[in-house]
């Protein structure tokens, strides 16, 4: 199967436990190996007051406790720390659904992405 050349992946309760202990670190080793389109995005969304630098930090965090050792590759975690943007916002909320778009917009913008997204 052809992986797409363009995806943003959205992650709602990014702030979360599951997301820093096992989505975020299998997204990393994905994205080590090559096997994420090459134009890629993740837009976390949670209530959790976070900015993208705080939910990179959160991240890189976790990456460097739940990834084993050997797979520690501070170049790429870098740069994939950079395809990750935060939306903090209550998905119980209907406007948050606004501000979520809005922000899928910005980083279609940014990574040329045709709207391709998985939720």
């Amino acid at each position: 199967m052809n992986k797409p050349d363009a995806l943003t992946l959205v992650i709602f309760g990014a702030s979360g436990d599951l997301t820093r202990r096992k989505l975020m670190p299998a997204l990393y080793l994905l994205y080590k190996a090559g096997r994420l389109p090459r134009r890629f995005a993740v837009l976390g969304m949670a209530r959790t007051s976070y900015d993208d630098d705080r939910f990179r930090t959160s991240i890189r965090e976790g990456l460097l406790s739940f990834v084993r050792p050997d797979e520690v590759d501070e170049k790429a975690i870098q740069a994939f720390l950079s395809c990750l943007h935060y939306l903090s916002a209550d998905p119980s909320e209907p406007e948050a659904y606004a501000e979520l778009r809005t922000r899928l917009e910005e980083i279609d913008r940014t990574i040329d992405n045709p709207h391709n997204y998985l939720y």
